[in-house]
């Protein structure tokens, strides 16, 4: 695994219905920590807990779009001629 990448492993702690009728999968880390996500993302068949690895990769290509399209709105928000 290099430097961009990381790994780790997750418990599906609940499975629910979010406010807008979206089910989601709430998951804690070893550590304690929580993330909440579309049940869609996880594999099929995955339950309460059920131990998941989960990896998260940098995808700087996609980073860098992201970055240009906000440098973009911003220049046309904010620099565009103002009536006098």
């Amino acid at each position: 695994m290099n430097a961009a990448e990381s790994e780790t492993r997750l418990t599906i702690d609940e499975i629910s219905v979010d406010r807008d009728g979206r089910k989601i999968a709430t998951l804690v880390a070893a550590d304690g920590g929580i993330a909440t996500i579309p049940l869609a993302l996880l594999p099929e068949g995955a339950r309460i807990n059920h131990v998941i690895v989960a990896s998260f990769l940098l995808d700087p290509d996609s980073s860098r779009e992201r970055a240009r399209r906000v440098r973009s709105l911003q220049h046309r928000l904010f620099n565009r001629d103002r009536p006098s």
